[in-house]
């Protein structure tokens, strides 16, 4: 294939390529809404039903109706925030793509322009952006596990099952169990995604 269809091809691929990132980073911020328009839900209930007795509204004595729709939104949510945290990885794998054609193009013109590289500030690493590292996907990870978390501790240790027991111990241990598994889940699909990628 001539030098010409070449670039021809790469040009097209990076503007197909940068599209799909910018679409994929819109896609990721819908998520997020819709994530943040859920986990608002069980206030405006609260705002509702505590609208005549507001001091009578006591987080730790849920209503059973209140109670399962706390822990029914954190599973939710915990859903969403694994669909955001995939969508936030995709991302990285078109931002790695456009960096590969950029650096096809930037070392064939080195053989022309020997300083052309500190003209360049996008990054050329097809190693980069990390897919584990501290970073939007992991700070998403760790806020979301944390609001999850505490709706389905919340939640589940006033249901009926653990009324009658110790519910404050068991309502830490569940948070801490469902923001450990929100952590898991980002490791091992950016593992999966690094390991593939690579």
């Amino acid at each position: 294939m001539p030098a010409n269809d070449i670039s021809d091809f790469l040009l097209k691929e990076y503007e197909r390529i940068s599209q799909a990132f910018f679409e994929a980073r819109e896609t990721t911020a819908k998520w997020v809404k819709y994530y943040l328009i859920i986990m608002a839900a069980p206030f405006s209930f609260f705002a509702f039903m505590y609208k005549d007795k507001p001091r009578d509204f006591d987080i730790s004595l849920l209503p059973d109706t209140l109670s399962n729709l706390m822990w029914l939104i954190g599973f939710v949510g915990m859903f969403l925030a694994f669909i955001i945290i995939e969508s936030s990885t995709d991302n990285i794998l078109y931002a790695r793509a456009v960096n590969g054609i950029r650096r096809i193009f930037m070392d064939r013109e080195n053989e022309q322009f020997a300083n052309i590289r500190q003209y360049v500030i996008l990054p050329t690493d097809i190693k980069k952006p990390r897919y584990l590292g501290w970073k939007k996907t992991l700070w998403i990870t760790i806020i979301t596990g944390i609001i999850n978390s505490c709706y389905i501790s919340i939640g589940l240790s006033q249901t009926q099952f653990f009324k009658n027991k110790a519910s404050c111990p068991i309502g830490w241990m569940l948070g801490i169990l469902f923001f450990i598994i929100h952590l898991a889940f980002y490791i091992i699909n950016s593992l999966r995604k690094e390991k593939k990628d690579g």
